[in-house]
């Protein structure tokens, strides 16, 4: 027997086959156990995942889901297996995802919408993938899904109120400036663009320290630090026009800190012609107190001219009654006792009592309250409080007793008890 009959066991067999076969199959025992370990692995995160898994072959079918894909599809898993994709998306979608495949080379992150069970879509974001053996060739597609239906709406409603915001800030009256802690301009609203007269391209991007007009350096660095300190601000900054004029603007600042990015929020409002309205009160202010100091200097004056009257007055009074007192009633006294007609010794008499009457406070009293009384309705009103009557009055006075009656009327209207039960001579008596 040669060599090469005994390597042989068997007829056309070599024992170096034997043991060649013998290691292959190991080895393709050991890389089963291995997959199938792996496989395990896969199934059991799988199956946890809170996102949707799934894997097809290259005929678009699924060969499997796990319950996360299956429930956000509202189908079982046993009813979505050796489906394709027309199952869960339109003509469009399938196409979409056909074009990301190509165009990726395989792999591709997109926001994809799903059909469910019901025939509502959801979006979903799609992070799809080609599986491939050692020589590059396709063997399976997989796709991890997670449905954003919930982030979608949170999305709405963030650019809703971004939107609602812009619309704020552009159709409010005030100017807005949104400024880096740089100094620079990074939005603005059309309010500003009107006060300032400059277009938002030429404010963006710009230090606002450069429209500035007065002031240093230094107290803008300070305006900083105190709206970083207290987190908001209120000051006033002249700030130039385009045309070349001044503004006085009134700034209210805010600082914000978000994380890694911190802002001002400015909003400012043109107080020029408020100022120039102040400043315009404030000299008339300053006019009316000249002009009322002016006044209580002239009414001082006055009522020490009023006061020097009223003693003049009292004076003149004074030598009028003196005068009344020691030149006439001397001469009324002898011209009573030298005439002996007792019309003449009347008229005397009343002659007398009209100048006595004229020296009392009585009659003072009266012209002073009833201003309107005629010379007539003194003389009658000084005869009723003496209890003359009206017949004797109308002798005295050369009247007849109706004109008297009409006078005794006329004084009670004036003195206001016409229509009063008062008699005229108590009442002419308490003025006394």
């Amino acid at each position: 027997m040669n060599k090469e009959e005994k390597m042989r066991d068997e007829p056309g067999r070599s024992i170096g086959s034997e043991y060649h076969d013998a290691f292959e199959m190991r080895l393709f025992q050991e890389r089963t156990r291995y997959e199938n370990e792996e496989l395990r692995k896969f199934k059991a995160i799988s199956e946890k995942a809170g996102h949707g898994i799934a894997m097809r072959n290259l005929d678009g079918k699924f060969i499997y889901v796990n319950e996360a894909y299956a429930r956000m599809h509202g189908y079982t898993v046993k009813e979505m297996l050796g489906k394709g994709l027309s199952l869960i998306h339109n003509g469009e979608q399938i196409e979409r995802v056909r074009e990301l495949r190509e165009q990726s080379g395989g792999n591709y992150v997109a926001e994809i919408g799903h059909r469910r069970k019901d025939g509502s879509f959801f979006p979903a974001l799609v992070n799809g993938s080609t599986i491939t053996d050692e020589d590059g060739v396709p063997l399976y597609y997989s796709a991890t899904v997670i449905d954003i239906t919930e982030l979608k709406k949170k999305e709405d409603e963030l650019r809703r109120e971004k939107q609602r915001i812009e619309m704020i800030l552009q159709t409010t009256m005030n100017g807005f400036y949104l400024i880096d802690m740089e100094g620079k301009i990074l939005d603005t609203n059309l309010a500003a663009c009107q006060i300032t007269g400059y277009d938002r391209d030429e404010l963006i991007g710009a230090p606002v320290r450069s429209f500035y007009a007065g002031g240093t350096e230094e107290d803008a660095t300070d305006h900083a630090k105190k709206v970083m300190k207290e987190g908001s601000h209120r000051f006033e900054v002249r700030h130039k026009h385009k045309d070349g004029h001044i503004l006085d603007l009134e700034f209210s600042t805010n600082y914000v800190n978000l994380g890694n990015e911190s802002f001002f929020f400015v909003f400012f409002r043109d107080i020029t012609e408020m100022k120039r309205t102040s400043q315009a009160l404030k000299g008339n202010q300053e006019e009316l107190e000249r002009k009322n100091f002016e006044l209580e200097e002239m009414n001082s004056t006055l009522k020490i001219l009023l006061r020097k009257r009223e003693q003049d007055k009292l004076e003149v009074e004074d030598n009028l009654l003196t005068n009344v007192r020691d030149l006439v009633m001397p001469i009324l006294e002898r011209l009573k006792r030298i005439s002996t007609d007792k019309k003449q010794v009347a008229y005397l008499n009343i002659l007398e009592g009209n100048h006595t009457n004229i020296i009392s406070p009585f009659t003072r009293r009266l012209n002073a309250q009833f201003m309107s009384l005629s010379p007539t309705e003194i003389q009658v009103a000084n005869l009723v409080k003496d209890g003359k009557t009206s017949k004797e009055i109308a002798e005295l006075m050369n009247l007849s007793p109706r004109t008297v009656e009409f006078h005794r009327d006329r004084i009670r209207r004036k003195v206001g008890i016409k229509n009063e039960k008062a008699n005229l001579r108590s009442f002419l008596l308490s003025m006394q």
